[in-house]
């Protein structure tokens, strides 16, 4: 998440020209979600593992009538700001469901508070880096170049503040 808020714009410009500078607010409204992903999948596929073939198709369903449903409401009066919420809606619901059955199906989950802030850290700090490398240098360039010093800034602050826990 902190890669693609310090990266997306640039690279929206780089592929798309300067016609979608607009895209800033639904571009950061389509992120808000993103991390939670990756545990809403581990949990999807915990569900599908233990067996639970339906549980697929009711959250898909409901999802996708979520987000049509806040589509109706959002887009003819906020345009692709709404259309963005809405998605963004429909996702974080999706993950909070699926998150809440995976962990009810598991009796239970550690946390590790600390560890997951040691994380944040490192990827807030990770972001900065990307971001910072890219405005100084700009272009293609300082999208690949904000990349690669976000990937050595993630590694290094990830080994220094120990993100792994025991």
């Amino acid at each position: 998440t902190a890669g693609a808020l310090a990266l997306g714009l640039g690279q929206l410009r780089l592929v798309f020209g300067g016609s979608f500078a607009g895209t800033r607010v639904p571009l950061l409204i389509l992120l808000a979600p993103l991390p939670v992903i990756p545990l809403m999948n581990a949990s999807y596929s915990l569900i599908v593992g233990l067996g639970k073939t339906r549980f697929p198709l009711l959250v898909g369903t409901g999802s996708a009538a979520l987000n049509v449903a806040l589509d109706f409401a959002l887009i003819p009066r906020y345009a692709e700001t709404g259309a963005a919420i809405a998605n963004s809606c429909a996702q974080g619901a999706t993950a909070a469901v699926t998150l809440a059955y995976g962990v009810k199906l598991m009796g239970g989950v550690r946390w590790e508070g600390p560890a997951l802030l040691r994380a944040a850290i490192a990827s807030a700090g990770a972001g900065a880096a990307a971001w910072g490398v890219l405005d100084l240098v700009g272009g293609a360039a300082g999208v690949v170049a904000g990349l690669l010093a976000g990937l050595a800034a993630f590694a290094a602050l990830a080994v220094a503040l120990r993100v792994l826990s025991a």
